[in-house]
């Protein structure tokens, strides 16, 4: 499990509080209202996340899933057997931990790129 931070917004920078956001991946669905954080499965997939609150656009993001360091240590030390296993639990990758969705925008967010 990985817990995410959901935040959302108006398009001008506006927090928008108590929007109904469900995220999904191939391991599951989870529901939580903005702001609040909430544990997901780490899976090989992307994290899609939509939120709604009515007066507002539905707001979209889409969580890039990537393979954390651990997932390439199993490949040099256990000769690949550990990153198999990894890979089909999700255990071996990783979601941006703060998903800040814009209401009326579809936003993506990779971790690779917010360090």
């Amino acid at each position: 499990m990985q817990p995410v931070e959901v935040t959302t917004k108006t398009v001008a920078g506006q927090a928008v509080s108590d929007a109904k956001c469900t995220l999904q991946n191939e391991k599951g669905q989870w529901e939580v209202t903005t702001p609040n954080t909430v544990s997901v499965h780490k899976a090989s997939g992307n994290l899609m996340v939509n939120c709604k609150k009515q007066g507002h656009p539905e707001g979209k993001l889409q969580a890039i899933s990537r393979a954390g360091a651990g997932m390439y240590g199993n490949i040099l030390v256990g000769g690949g057997i550990g990153a198999v296993i990894d890979h089909t639990s999700g255990k071996a990758y990783n979601y941006s931990s703060k998903l800040p969705v814009v209401m009326g925008k579809l936003v993506t967010v990779d971790r690779s790129t917010s360090k």
